[in-house]
This record gives C-alpha cells, sequence and structure tokens, in this order.
C-alpha cells in the first residue's frame, strides 16, 4: 500500500508533535533546574561541618555569596573550629577544606586529581578557556616545563641577565634623580620579557605585539573567569558573548595563533628539509620545539598552550617579584647584606655560572620569606576525587568532591618559623638551611606540607625552578644599578586581599628609584 503525501505528512506530524513537546519539556525543564539550583545554592557533601552558613538560612546560596568577601575569615573559622575537614561554598560548589596536617599524605595520591579539578572549575567546555583545558591534555605541558625547561635552565643565565640589561635600559634608564614607577608594571615587563626569551627566542621574543597579548591574557583570563563565576550557570552560555573579557580573550587567542602557527609550520619544513639532505637536525631550544618533541606528532594545540605557559610564568613571577622589591625597600639592611652576597658570588665566579644563583643563599632565602606572609592564594593543591579516598584519620572524601588545602598556617605559626612570625625576616629561612639535616629543605623552590608557596607533591608549581632564577638575575641587577624607596618617605604599600583568597601586591603602588654606582658592572658579565 502507498501512503499518498497528504497522509505521510499527517503521520510526520503525528511523531513530530510529541517529540517537539518532549524537547520543549525538556528545555524548560532544564532551565527551570537550573535557575532553581541557583536560587538553592550547591548542595553539601554529608558528614562535613559547614562553614559560613549562618543560623536561619534554608539554603547554600548566601554562603556561597560569603566567599567573594570572607575567604579567608572563614577559613580561619573553620580552622580554629574544627580538627578535620570541613566544607565551605565557593564558586564551584562545596569545597572540602583539608587541614595542612594531612597534606603529606594526600600530595601524591592519584584519585585526587589536578586535572579534573581544571576541568571543574575553568570553564573548559568554552573555547576561550581553552588554554587552560591544555594542561589536562596527556602531560604534555608538564613534561615540556618539568623537564625540558627545567634541563634548559644551565644554559640560559647569561640570556637572562643580557635581557635584564635590556628590560633596565628601556624601563628604568639611568639617572642620578629620584624618580617614580609603578613597579608592578615593571615586574609583569620583567617576567614577560624574560620568559619569552627562554619560551620563544629570536625573533619571536622581540615581537612587542606577542609579549603585549601575553600580558594581556594573564589579566583578561582571570578577569572573565572571576565574571562568569558571578554569573548564574543557565546564563553564562550567554554570558561569554556579552562580557567584553570574553571578547578580549577571543581576540587574544586569534592574535596568537597568527603569530605561532606560521612558526611551527615553518620551522617543521626546515627540520623536513635537513633531514631529507641528511644534515644534523638543531636539538629543540626553545618551547615551541619542546611541546613539538614532547608531543610526538600528536594532535597539540600552540597557541594556547603558549597562553597558559606564559600565564603561569607571568602571573607567578610578576606578584612575587613585586612583593619582593616592597619587602625589601622596608628593610634597607637587608637590601645591603643582598648586594654583599650578590658581588660576592659574582666576582668568586668571574661572572654568572650554573651554581652562581645557588649560592646566592640570603636571596633565596628573601624570597621564601617574602612568599611566606605575602602566599599569593588561601588555598593550594586543588583537587578533584575521583574515586573516594580515606585518609589516615577514617574520614572518607567521597567521590567528586573538590578538596584544597588551606595555606593560613604559613603566616602565624610561631612554633615553626620563630619569633615574629608575621613580619618579613629575610634571613628566617637562611638560618634554617643552617641546622643540621636542614641544608636543602627550606631552599625557595622546595614544597613542603608547612610552606605551600608552590603547592606540594606531584602537582606542585613544575615552572618554579626557572621562576627562581628569573626572579634571582632580576633582583640582582635591581639592587646592584638602583637605590629604591618609598614615595614621600611612606611605609611598605599594604597587600590588597580581594575577598576571594588572593593576596596581590597593591598595582598602583608607587616606589621611587635612582641610579647607583655598582660594585660590579653586572652588564658585562
Amino acid at each position: 500500500m502507498t501512503l499518498s503525501s497528504s497522509e505521510t505528512d499527517t503521520a510526520v506530524s503525528g511523531i513530530q508533535h510529541p517529540v517537539l513537546v518532549a524537547v520543549v519539556v525538556i528545555i524548560i525543564s532544564t532551565v527551570f533546574y537550573n535557575f532553581a539550583t541557583e536560587l538553592v545554592g550547591p548542595r553539601a557533601w554529608s558528614g562535613f561541618p559547614i562553614v559560613g552558613k549562618e543560623e536561619g538560612e534554608w539554603t547554600n546560596k548566601a554562603a556561597q555569596k560569603r566567599w567573594f568577601t570572607q575567604s579567608r575569615k572563614l577559613l580561619k573559622q573553620g580552622l580554629d573550629k574544627f580538627s578535620g575537614p570541613f566544607q565551605i561554598f565557593n564558586p564551584s560548589g562545596a569545597l572540602l577544606v583539608i587541614p595542612p596536617k594531612y597534606a603529606d599524605e594526600i600530595r601524591n595520591d592519584e584519585r585526587l586529581s589536578f586535572n579534573a579539578f581544571m576541568e571543574k572549575t575553568f570553564f573548559v567546555e568554552y573555547s576561550e578557556f581553552s588554554a587552560f583545558h591544555a594542561v589536562t591534555q596527556g602531560e604534555i605541558m608538564q613534561e615540556t616545563v618539568r623537564t625540558k625547561l627545567t634541563q634548559a635552565l644551565g644554559h640560559i643565565t647569561n640570556d637572562l641577565s643580557k635581557e635584564m640589561t635590556e628590560i633596565c635600559n628601556d624601563l628604568l634608564p639611568p639617572n642620578k634623580e629620584w624618580r617614580k614607577t609603578m613597579f608592578y608594571g615593571v615586574a609583569t615587563e620583567i617576567a614577560a620579557r624574560m620568559s619569552a626569551k627562554v619560551f620563544l627566542g629570536e625573533p619571536l621574543c622581540r615581537n612587542r605585539s606577542l609579549v603585549d597579548i601575553s600580558i594581556a591574557f594573564t589579566h583578561d583570563a582571570f578577569k572573565a573567569k572571576m565574571s562568569l563565576d558571578r554569573i548564574p550557570a543557565p546564563l553564562r552560555p550567554f554570558a561569554r558573548y556579552w562580557l567584553p573579557e570574553m571578547a578580549r580573550v577571543r581576540s587574544i587567542q586569534k592574535t596568537m595563533a597568527q603569530l605561532i602557527e606560521p612558526e611551527i609550520q615553518a620551522r617543521r619544513a626546515r627540520r623536513a628539509e635537513l633531514e631529507a639532505a641528511g644534515k644534523p637536525v638543531p636539538k629543540p631550544a626553545d618551547s615551541l620545539e619542546w611541546m613539538d618533541a614532547v608531543a610526538r606528532g600528536r594532535p597539540w594545540d600552540f597557541a594556547n598552550a603558549q597562553l597558559l605557559l606564559n600565564f603561569n610564568a607571568i602571573h607567578t613571577t610578576s606578584l612575587t617579584l613585586t612583593h619582593l622589591l616592597f619587602d625589601l625597600v622596608a628593610d634597607p639592611a637587608c637590601v645591603d647584606a643582598l648586594r654583599k652576597e650578590i658581588v660576592e658570588v659574582l666576582r668568586e665566579d668571574g661572572g654568572w655560572k650554573k651554581t652562581s644563583l645557588y649560592k646566592m643563599k640570603l636571596l633565596d632565602s628573601c624570597m621564601k620569606e617574602s612568599q611566606r606572609i605575602n602566599v599569593q592564594s588561601a588555598l593550594f593543591m586543588n583537587r578533584v576525587a575521583t574515586a573516594p579516598v580515606k585518609l589516615s584519620d577514617g574520614t572518607i572524601i567521597p567521590k567528586g568532591a573538590t578538596t584544597a588545602v588551606p595555606t593560613l598556617h604559613m603566616l602565624d605559626d610561631e612554633s615553626r618559623w620563630g619569633a615574629r612570625p608575621t613580619e618579613f625576616d629575610g634571613h628566617r629561612f637562611l638560618r634554617m638551611r643552617e641546622q643540621p639535616g636542614n641544608e636543602n629543605r627550606w631552599q625557595f623552590v622546595t614544597t613542603s606540607a608547612e610552606h605551600l608557596g608552590f603547592g606540594h607533591g606531584k602537582h606542585a608549581c613544575p615552572g618554579r625552578f626557572f621562576a627562581s632564577n628569573e626572579i634571582k638575575i632580576a633582583v640582582a641587577h635591581l639592587l646592584l644599578k638602583y637605590d629604591w624607596q618609598f614615595e614621600n618617605g611612606g611605609g611598605r604599600p599594604k597587600t590588597v586581599d580581594d575577598g576571594s583568597g588572593q593576596n596581590l601586591p597593591d598595582a598602583k603602588a608607587a616606589v621611587q628609584f635612582r641610579e647607583r654606582t655598582p660594585e660590579i658592572d653586572i652588564d658585562s658579565l
């Protein structure tokens, strides 16, 4: 039997009608559920005390909003009240706060996944955050930094020092008169240009557009994430198109791809030509070559990976260097001692040697101390449990829980840090390293449950060795070439607590500098 066209249309419409109704019902139900969830707030984990929820509150939404303004206060309340894990509510939902005493036992637990944390909290489903997704793809990024970059450190010290010479001439030109500068901007430029020198080499590192978008990405990517955090989840797929910071991130990604992709193709072509001609192929000398070698033919987004690499290098180093300079300017005696140490090491070594930076132990101590009292985040060791995890006291972290370890203990534990732990003491870690058995325990790059400045365990910041070298070289130039003081004889600029757990230097704080005659010509070494 053959159906007429009208009968066919009727049959099809009869099928389409309930399907269409079902689709509409699903959409409406999903939107209603999402908005209801937003109104109620995140679901709490059973069996863990809640901090930040006040008496009489029927939902968790108000507690979640408090995170944006009272994060450190809430963490302190929980640590003072409970000996074991507790939960607070942040933009990603319920967060299980694991006290520092558990840090060593969970630091390498494969069931507590950093990759899962990135996927859950950094909106990797949106292309604007593809750079942060790069860290979760096949350990390519981690191997590049942990292995390739770290292995190259002994060969790049002189290059970094020469780059710092150019940066000083550009940003802090010699002058015997006192002048002022907003140092955070200088520190950001230092971190961006020194990183570009190593990551990209010549001539890409001289491309001003590339340096500019790398700096811009460190600011705009954070702003974009924080903006989305504050927007109800059902609206985020639409909000991403009207938020100006998201538009800026898309523009940055496009520009980076236009700069990086042709370079990758050109390098591969040159390598193929050399191999075809039977000529030796130069060893990889920068991050583009390192990532290409580590990827071993696997698909890899070089442009977004480069943005992430630059983001981590610029963000961490610029904040650390700014805090450190502020702490040193407030302690002139420490500056004098550092100048003496730097000059002695460079004279003894006859310039920059592989061991020169290691020998600057007072400088290393100052860096670790500044990082301790200005720790960048109230939470480190961020993870998501991919399976239940039983702690030594029997506490079970449920599958799917987001976890983190607080850093508040780094500031005020007198039993660990000695007298006046809330004050900067540049010699503190030098003294601790002089104790038998602790010669290497308290280096700037060494992690521990007591000092979480770089995290701890398998996922501790892999770029910390490079950051350490950058900062030491930068400080050597800044202290030998210039005198420093705070504007109008004032004190150290206050650290800015943004309310959500970030400890930031005052980006608008000005310091004064003037040329001095260095004890050794660091530019000629």
